[in-house]
C-alpha cells in the first residue's frame, strides 16, 4: 500500500478511497482499492449538504443497489460487487473501467462511421435487454452513461432504473430522465414509462453518432427553455439525416430503422429492444 493509500478513508475495512472520478446526481464516484484482492474499484458515496440532501442520496443508492443485484451479469453493463452503510453514509463499489465515456468521443470526434455507429448501438441494445429481462427499464439512455473500455461499451449508470410502473416518489417529467433523451410519454406523465421508452432513447443516441446532432434540437439546444425542448419531443419530427448530416450519406434502411425508434407514439416504435436489434443487424454492410 502506498502512502496515500495508507492515509485515506477505508471502508468495510476492505475497500480504500482514492481519488475522484465524478459526481452526479446520486452521488461521488471515487477511484478506489480493494484491499483484500488488490483489484482497482470505482465507490459510489452518498453525498448530500444537508441532512435531507445526504438522506436522499442513501435512498437513491440503496435503490440503484437493489436494481444492480436483480442484472444478471452482462459484459456490456457495468459489474456490481459491494455495498453497504458508513458513519451515517451510503456506498457502492462496482468494478472500475478505464475509458472514455461516449459523449466525450462524439464530442472529438462529431460522429461515427455508420457501420461503427450500427455496432455500438448494437451493444447497447444487449445492455438494454439484459436489463428489460429483468423486469426494469433503464430510464437514461444517453452518451454519459456508456463507457467505452477495451474494445466494448458498458452501461454505467442506474440510478433511474425502475420497474415499468408508477413510483411514489415521482413529481414531475424534470425529475427523472434527461431532457434531451426523454421518451413523449414520460413528458406527458412521469409514470408512463415502459422498455419502449428506452427504445425512444436508443433512437436519440443513434441519431446522435450517425450526424454528430441532435435529432429534434440540432446543434442548438442551448438556445431553447427546457419547456420548449420538451414541446419537440411532442410534437417535432427528426430532421432527415440528408439536411442534417449530407456527408454522412446515411442509407434509407438506417434512416427508416432510427425514425422508427424515434416514434412519438409508444405502439408504433420496436417494442421490444430485440427487434431493434434484429433490424439494426439487417443494416450492416
Amino acid at each position: 500500500m502506498t502512502e496515500a493509500e495508507d492515509s485515506c478513508l477505508v471502508l468495510a475495512g476492505r475497500y480504500a478511497v482514492l481519488n475522484v472520478l465524478g459526481q452526479g446526481g446520486s452521488g461521488r464516484v471515487h477511484e478506489g482499492l480493494d484491499l483484500r484482492t488488490k483489484r482497482r474499484v470505482a465507490i459510489k458515496l452518498a453525498l448530500g449538504e444537508t441532512p435531507e440532501a445526504l438522506s436522499t442520496s442513501i435512498e437513491d443508492l440503496r435503490r440503484e443497489e437493489a436494481v444492480l443485484r436483480m442484472l444478471r451479469p452482462c459484459k456490456y453493463i457495468v459489474q456490481f460487487l459491494d455495498g453497504g452503510e458508513w458513519s451515517g453514509g451510503y456506498f457502492l463499489v462496482l468494478e472500475y473501467l478505464d475509458g472514455p465515456c461516449l459523449e466525450d468521443i462524439l464530442e472529438a470526434k462529431r460522429r461515427f462511421p455508420p457501420d461503427l455507429a450500427v455496432r455500438i448501438m448494437l451493444q447497447v441494445l444487449k445492455a438494454l435487454n439484459a436489463v428489460h429481462a429483468a423486469g426494469l427499464v433503464h430510464r437514461d439512455v444517453k452518451p454519459s452513461n456508456l463507457l467505452w473500455t477495451s474494445g466494448a461499451i458498458r452501461l454505467i449508470d442506474f440510478g433511474l432504473t425502475s420497474p415499468p410502473k408508477p413510483r411514489a416518489d415521482a413529481k414531475d417529467s424534470f425529475t427523472y430522465g434527461t431532457i434531451g433523451y426523454i421518451a413523449p410519454e414520460a413528458i406527458r406523465s412521469p409514470t408512463s414509462y415502459d422498455r419502449r421508452s428506452d427504445v425512444y432513447g436508443c433512437g436519440h443516441l443513434l441519431y446522435k453518432m450517425l450526424s454528430g446532432q441532435h435529432a429534434l434540437f440540432g446543434q442548438d439546444e442551448g438556445r431553447y427553455t427546457q419547456i420548449k425542448l420538451l414541446r419537440r419531443h411532442l410534437h417535432r419530427p427528426p430532421t432527415p439525416f440528408a439536411q442534417a448530416a449530407p456527408e454522412a450519406c446515411i442509407s434509407s434502411k438506417l434512416e427508416r430503422i432510427t425514425f422508427k425508434a424515434l416514434e412519438k407514439d409508444p405502439d408504433k416504435r420496436f417494442q421490444k429492444t430485440g427487434k431493434m436489434y434484429r433490424a439494426l443487424l439487417s443494416a450492416l454492410p
